[in-house]
């Protein structure tokens, strides 16, 4: 197949990742040998590597999943759909469709790894997330 990608074309193959949500429990999660995710209440060691995510209420367990349709993303001037988001920062449609999206069980986007990272839920609790492929 010809895939395009902004300023580049190359030959590959398209392959879209399975859509398995997974619900996250506190510690490492190992899921389907992709990736292993990392979610901690406490500050780690190590907490240069993890994502900081401060909240004041959350709608748990927490679920990590591929992008769906209509995913919107928040930001303290308001929101954005994360497709143009995505577009905005010429990630290639080939990576868009791999990305994890961490989301609350109403389906708030609450963190893309190294892309997003929502900033609006206020400041009295955090969770410290990490995410590292296999």
């Amino acid at each position: 197949d010809f895939i395009k990608a902004y300023d580049r074309l190359y030959i590959g193959k398209e392959t879209k990742p399975k859509q398995t949500p997974f619900t996250l429990s506190e510690g490492s999660n190992r899921i389907n040998n992709m990736a292993i995710f990392t979610l901690l209440s406490k500050s780690p060691a190590n907490s240069s590597e993890f994502s900081k995510l401060c909240y004041n209420e959350l709608a748990f367990p927490l679920i990590l999943r591929r992008r769906e349709n209509g995913d919107r993303v928040t930001f303290k001037f308001g929101t954005k759909k994360l497709k143009d988001l995505l577009i905005d920062l010429k990630i290639p449609l080939s990576l868009r469709d791999g990305l994890w999206v961490l989301v609350d069980q109403n389906n708030q986007v609450l963190w893309i790894p190294h892309i997003y990272l929502n900033e609006t839920l206020g400041d009295k609790n955090t969770l410290y997330l990490h995410v590292s492929e296999v």
